[in-house]
């Protein structure tokens, strides 16, 4: 089975496993997300996937510029959620902003990556299912374009589908190699 055909499998599996009412691919603008983004909007647009793009407030103006620049090239639907635009669920301001964190914390090496991630990317990923979800049995799949290729310890803690509430995260790509 070549790594295209478990890319498929794993989508089929996760969509009759989870029967989602969206699908969010989530792209950082990096070769792998780019590369499942495209495969889910060419494969899945039954499912009206749409794209998310998550400002941590670290990154390059570029990136996120081609971002946009990729999702109008192809019309896809994109939505960006940023850190210093954060709110709670109750709908409270609470801007998460990388210089105030590190000034409060230090700067983050890595046993802080755990710190960074919720307080940057996390309550994103939160406020999208708050966006999205309307009832409780709602599943959004979030596309990940992990690989296990990536990395030593992607390759023994990464899984083909997991889910965390309402998130149900995918990973297609998960089998491809760098080529």
């Amino acid at each position: 089975m070549t790594a295209l055909d478990e890319a498929q499998r794993i989508m089929r599996e996760a969509i009759e496993a989870h029967s989602p009412t969206h699908v969010v691919c989530l792209l950082s603008g990096g070769h792998d997300s780019l590369t499942v983004t495209h495969f889910v909007m060419e494969n899945y647009q039954h499912l009206r996937p749409r794209v998310a793009h998550i400002d941590t407030g670290i990154g390059i103006p570029q990136t996120q510029e081609f971002v946009k620049d990729v999702c109008r090239q192809y019309q896809w639907p994109l939505k960006i959620f940023r850190a210093v635009e954060n709110v709670r669920a109750d709908g409270t301001p609470d801007p998460m902003i990388y210089d105030d964190i590190v000034r409060e914390h230090g700067f983050p090496g890595p046993g802080a990556h755990r710190l960074m991630y919720s307080k940057l990317k996390q309550r994103q990923v939160r406020r999208i299912v708050r966006e999205l979800k309307e009832k409780r049995s709602d599943r959004i799949l979030f596309i990940s374009g992990v690989r296990r290729a990536e990395s030593r310890r992607r390759m023994g803690t990464t899984e083909e589908v997991w889910r965390d509430g309402a998130q149900v995260w995918v990973a297609p790509l998960l089998y491809f190699t760098e080529s």
